[in-house]
């Protein structure tokens, strides 16, 4: 009992760390009352909850989910009560993260890599932003744990509990439906497996199709419509390269803000390399990795089809890379794979993630940024090698070039380790 507390304790530690940097953060800029239009929205609907007044005394609420999200925090304490519960919630995220990452590898990679990943811009936007996102951060990774505990362990307490926190992450954002879905899939999948067990399976479907049935029927009745309107920062569809602006676009790209997360991709290649040579087969444990790398990675896919499918904030005023926030504890956990594979390079794009927290914090610290959601414009932590990421806003030249540059390499890679399989094959023969 005593090691098991000294256990916790060590690694409570860091997360109970991140907790009050990010609260520290909420000073900066000195002039802190410039949100967001989404952010407005949100308070003066969680505002009306708070008073005793409906949802549709509001308009453009972003879904019934967020305003009730935020109500309570807004009757007990205010803006400041939203903000802190945000800043919890986003440490309870990334402490779920490392979690998740000591499933697919020991300490201290895990932990580093949700270090990395919480203390990145994105992370440190989010976490200080009157939104739902780090709710849904949390909810998400809370609920891939749950699923991967009942993996194990399929006892009715856990799968219910993993299927009802599932079920609330389509009421946060409708794009996260999709991650939702998957996980839920491979819950039931996973509890199915003995034959008294196959009514708890069926209970998991159950359970997510009465909570998107109750959402459709509410917004249906609020707005008229199956999904709430989308809000002020959130520009119309843009064009086909979308997917490629959410990861490299020069103002909200995931990795031009977070380049650590690129130990994400290297992930997913060890996981298909991991199946293509079978090695579950010889290394039994080796398939609680798979399976733990197999579901965040799909989780990760469903929300970045999503995302792509809906419109997405490019260059506004809103959290850079902030269409990704609810998957970055899943990416932060497949990293820690990466990192332990790939430390030096993992220590380096940390780095360079980390410099631009802390040339951030300067800027709002000297009042060249007004907030946390309006960094766009800044240069961090690029400098003048900025003007070498594409801008996806408009069509551009530089920007096709890029993108098809980048599918050209992901090709040749994948050709060239199917050439390497084939020779092997024929070697073999």
């Amino acid at each position: 009992m005593p090691r098991r507390r000294a256990r916790w304790r060590s690694r409570a530690a860091p997360w109970l760390a991140v907790a009050l940097l990010y609260a520290a953060t909420l000073g900066l800029p000195a002039d802190g009352d410039r949100l967001g239009g989404d952010e407005r929205t949100l308070l003066a609907g969680a505002q009306a909850l708070a008073e005793g007044r409906g949802l549709d005394s509001g308009r453009d609420l972003l879904g019934a989910g967020p305003p009730a999200l935020l109500a309570p925090a807004q009757l007990l304490g205010g803006r400041l009560g939203t903000e802190l519960m945000g800043v919890a919630l986003a440490a309870l995220a990334f402490a779920l993260a490392a979690a998740l990452g000591r499933r697919l590898g020991p300490e201290p990679w895990a932990t580093a890599a949700a270090l990395l990943v919480a203390l990145s811009p994105p992370a440190l936007g989010a976490a200080t932003a009157v939104l739902p996102d780090a709710a849904a951060a949390a909810v998400l990774a809370g609920g891939a744990l749950l699923a991967l505990d009942a993996r194990e362990r399929p006892t009715i307490p856990r799968v219910c509990a993993a299927a009802l926190l599932l079920a609330l992450a389509p009421w946060l954002a409708p794009e996260l439906l999709g991650p939702a879905l998957v996980a839920t899939a491979a819950l039931a999948l996973w509890t199915a497996r003995g034959r008294p067990r196959q009514v708890l399976a069926l209970a998991c479907a159950e359970i997510m199709l009465a909570s998107v049935v109750a959402q459709v029927t509410l917004n249906d009745r609020l707005y008229g419509a199956f999904t709430a309107p989308r809000g002020q920062d959130t520009p119309e569809p843009g064009g086909p390269e979308r997917l490629a602006a959410l990861l490299a676009d020069r103002d909200a790209g995931l990795l031009r803000w977070a380049p650590v997360l690129g130990l994400a991709g290297l992930a997913g290649w060890l996981l298909w390399r991991s199946r293509r040579d079978r090695l579950a087969r010889a290394l039994p444990a080796q398939r609680d990795v798979e399976a733990a790398a197999g579901l965040l990675a799909a989780m990760v896919a469903a929300h970045a089809l999503a995302v792509a499918l809906t419109p997405v904030v490019l260059g506004a005023a809103a959290v850079p890379a902030r269409s990704w926030v609810a998957v970055l504890p899943l990416l932060a956990a497949l990293c820690a794979w990466g990192l332990r594979h790939a430390p030096r390079t993992g220590a380096a794009l940390g780095a360079l993630g980390l410099a631009g927290s802390v040339w951030l914090g300067a800027e709002l610290a000297t009042g060249s940024v007004d907030g946390w959601s309006r960094f766009a414009d800044s240069s961090a932590p690029w400098g003048p090698l900025e003007a070498l990421l594409p801008r996806y806003g408009a069509p551009s030249a530089w920007s096709a070039i890029v993108t098809v540059a980048a599918l050209a390499a992901l090709a040749a890679l994948v050709m060239r380790e199917w050439w390497r399989r084939r020779e092997a094959a024929l070697s073999s023969r």
